[in-house]
């Protein structure tokens, strides 16, 4: 009798082994599963990192090309006004501050004369 009750209990011990090695297979499946589809979203999040990098990059160049043609239109607007008022015979009160005292009390007492 206790041979038989000996004998069940091996048989239960080794269903249970089977149970717990069938568990641990669907595990490890699943850990397999899990780290290849992180591994990929790691790639695509790599991939998205490099991607915005490269987007930050261009858009600072374009911010600095912005920067630069605002510069040279300054540059451009300026030099026409000084070229304007060279052939205008209006004097560069930087360059000569007393004609242009001159120029500035003719306009007061003649009238301010467009050119």
């Amino acid at each position: 009798m206790f041979s038989t009750y000996l004998a069940a209990g091996a048989v239960l011990i080794a269903l249970l082994a089977l149970f717990i090695a069938a568990q641990a297979t669907q595990y490890a499946r699943q850990c397999t599963d899990w780290m290849q589809e992180h591994n990929e979203k790691s790639t695509v999040i790599a991939k998205l990192t490099e991607f915005e990098a490269e987007m930050t990059m261009h858009a600072d160049l374009i911010n600095a090309l912005r920067e630069s043609m605002k510069k040279l239109r300054s540059r451009i607007h300026m030099r026409n006004l000084n070229t304007d008022n060279a052939g205008s015979g209006v004097p560069d009160p930087n360059k000569d501050p007393a004609a242009w005292k001159a120029y500035m009390n003719a306009q007061l007492v003649n009238g301010a004369q467009e050119t």
